[in-house]
């Protein structure tokens, strides 16, 4: 897993600011202070060695409605508080999609943590069940309808992950 290997060989700047990673669980937790979020972005970017390139925010956590706060809606909405001039989605196959969450959380999805295994089928079954459900999530067509409306259609790109790791 090439994202592992970045983590845990120290050259992301992620994990060796604990500022970006206090910035990240401020970003998606329940309640936000966007001043706070606006300044530590704001620091990051004129402390970087480059400020004058593209910054990039990434985390699949945006869209994800496990352990964190679930609605992807808002999330983007902070996304373009922050002052973000355009998000880069990255799709994959949902079935696929479903295969590796489920098998990186055979449990319960109501309690991934304390849960108790469940096959693949039931586990579908209940995330649909949920609030916000992960199959939600799939929904990509509004995921990506939000963004050009909150961002324009000119400031969305959209990849396949399958065509991205392929090249």
């Amino acid at each position: 897993n090439t994202g592992k290997s970045v983590l845990n060989s120290n050259r992301s700047r992620f994990t060796r600011s604990q500022k970006l990673q206090d910035f990240h669980d401020d970003l998606l937790a329940p309640e936000i202070n966007i001043d706070k979020l606006k300044s530590t972005l704001a620091d990051e970017i004129k402390n970087s060695s480059h400020p004058e390139k593209l910054t990039i925010l990434s985390s699949e956590f945006i869209t994800s409605v496990f352990f964190n706060y679930p609605n992807i809606d808002e999330k983007v909405k902070r996304i373009k508080t922050l002052g973000v001039d355009g998000v880069i989605i990255v799709v994959r196959n949902q079935a696929k999609l479903i295969e590796s969450q489920y098998r990186e959380h055979p449990f319960e999805p109501k309690d991934l943590v304390n849960g108790k295994p469940i096959n693949l089928h039931d586990w579908v079954i209940a995330s649909g069940k949920l609030e916000y459900s992960f199959l939600e999530a799939l929904n990509y067509w509004r995921l990506i309808d939000n963004c050009t409306k909150l961002f324009s259609k000119e400031k969305v790109l959209v990849i396949q992950f399958e065509e991205l790791i392929s090249n």
